[in-house]
């Protein structure tokens, strides 16, 4: 008997895995047509003014000007010299949409997002297939599974780009470290390419290096990665460099010291009157940064001595709120930034609000005592999946991280370690088992 169901428990897994990509297609395209129709996703793409939709309206602004124009700026109102204040990759990729007559709307937006993304968990599926027949196939139908994406993948917002890059970055490091092109040339590209769909990445590849030395990886193999890196963002950073500008400005301009001096004071209100009630800035600083708001080289001034200040004379305070802020960047429903097609008081919104949140924090929780387990083991996935993450949440600690949506590009990563990590499951459990057993004695 109990050989019998052996038998049949064998041959039911490898008809999963032999079934894996059609169950997987069907699994994700469900999981896109469930989410769907539970959010609005519309809303946020017409209709939309300057400051009322956040990041998407200057994705779709740059997008516009680099298609009728030719020039990538932002301001629709007769742009007239070239705009570096946001990283270009996903304006550009919106653009070629534009170019390819794809109209930027919701439906389109959906799919494509969809199919970009689907491309990644398909080639990492395929990459790891010949290695690990087994494992390629858990990853494959874990992310498939995940509505998180599909839900952002209805989102004009970087994060679209982010998460199938980082993802293949991984997979090609993990997999393929022994070979040239597939585990370093490769990496380094995809990375830079990160990079430039967000310079908050800037600085991964250096990370990643000092994996590499650490695992005693050849030199030329290395100098190979970050040359391919370099590579790939050079242009655009010496492009930046040929504009007019009161500093060196790289990948992107941005607001780093308006970010950084937000972060310093912020835990709930984003509004200023927090900033004042909590003691962070003076009312007549306040005054005096109004009156000259649209001078940016004065703002970026006017926020680093009050940054500096802050982490000067404030230092507790202003760790006390960094530390505040980090479970919101993790935990949460992952769904706040989209609007569900449910009233909010529905017992319908509250269940789907509650099984979002139930998820994320089951993945969450999964995956810590994975990761510490695997790196007392010394494990090769452990140690790059923190890199990817632990570098994610120091580089957006000291900034504006209230949304979840910071930590998704590395969710996939997160989901796929969790598919890879059977045998560091095993052994965690066997130690939980081991403990029980000596504390009994």
């Amino acid at each position: 008997m109990i050989n019998t169901l052996k038998n049949m428990t064998i041959f039911n897994f490898k008809d999963f895995q032999n079934n894996a990509l059609s169950i997987g297609i069907l699994l994700f395209v469900f999981i896109r047509v469930f989410v769907w129709i539970q959010f609005d996703f519309s809303y946020s793409l017409f209709n939309c003014q300057e400051g009322q939709c956040g990041d998407s309206y200057y994705y779709i602004d740059v997008a516009r000007n680099i298609f009728n124009l030719g020039t990538h700026v932002t301001h629709v109102e007769g742009p007239t010299d070239n705009y570096s204040y946001r990283a270009p990759l996903y304006s550009y990729f919106l653009a070629g949409l534009l170019q390819l007559n794809i109209e930027i709307n919701a439906l389109n937006i959906y799919i494509i997002n969809s199919l970009i993304l689907f491309s990644s968990y398909l080639i990492s599926y395929l990459l790891i297939k010949d290695i690990n027949p087994r494992v390629s196939s858990v990853i494959f139908i874990l992310l498939c599974l995940s509505p998180f994406d599909a839900v952002y993948n209805g989102r004009v917002l970087s994060e679209n780009l982010l998460s199938p890059l980082l993802l293949l970055s991984l997979v090609l490091l993990l997999f393929f470290h022994k070979r040239a092109f597939y585990g370093y040339i490769l990496p380094g590209i995809f990375l830079g390419f990160t990079a430039l769909t967000k310079d908050i990445f800037l600085l991964l590849p250096f990370f990643i290096v000092v994996f590499m030395l650490i695992q005693k990886s050849q030199l030329k193999y290395i100098a190979l990665f970050f040359l391919s890196y370099c590579c790939v963002i050079s242009p655009w950073v010496v492009r930046n460099a040929t504009l007019p500008s009161d500093s060196f400005v790289g990948v992107s301009k941005g607001i780093m010291w308006t970010n950084l001096w937000v972060g310093t004071w912020l835990r709930d209100d984003l509004s200023l009157s927090s900033a004042v009630k909590s003691g962070f800035i003076e009312e007549d600083q306040l005054e005096l940064f109004n009156e000259k708001s649209e001078n940016r080289l004065f703002e970026q001034s006017f926020f680093r001595i009050q940054t500096i200040d802050n982490l000067t004379n404030k230092t507790f305070q202003v760790i006390g709120n960094w530390m505040y802020r980090i479970p919101k960047m993790w935990v949460g429903t992952r769904t706040d930034l989209f609007k569900m097609k449910f009233d909010s008081s529905s017992i319908s919104w509250y269940l789907s609000k509650l099984s979002f949140f139930a998820l994320n924090s089951v993945v969450l929780i999964l995956v810590i005592p994975l990761l510490v387990f695997g790196l007392m083991r010394k494990d090769r996935a452990s140690f790059l999946v923190s890199i990817f993450t632990l570098y994610l949440l120091l580089i957006y600690m000291p900034f504006y991280n209230l949304e979840t949506r910071y930590s998704q590009p590395v969710l996939g990563i997160i989901i796929f370690y969790i598919g890879f990590s059977e045998k560091i499951f095993k052994g965690f459990l066997r130690n939980i088992g081991l403990l029980f057993k000596r504390n009994r004695k």
